[in-house]
């Protein structure tokens, strides 16, 4: 499968399992898109933890 091209960064934010852990990765990949709205935001997390229900 070939991913879209984008010029800009792409930045991995990962966390699970508790919104401790996960609100502050939507923090840091909020305010990199607002920073550089071309990034990509890749977040990594477990199939069952919290972040099923907080990750768009």
């Amino acid at each position: 499968m070939n991913a879209p091209v984008s010029s800009g960064p792409c930045v991995v934010v990962a966390g699970g399992g508790t919104a401790g852990h996960i609100e502050p990765a939507l923090a840091l990949a909020d305010a990199v898109m607002r920073m550089r709205p071309d990034a990509r935001i890749v977040a990594l997390g477990t199939a069952r933890g919290l972040e099923t229900k907080l990750v768009p």
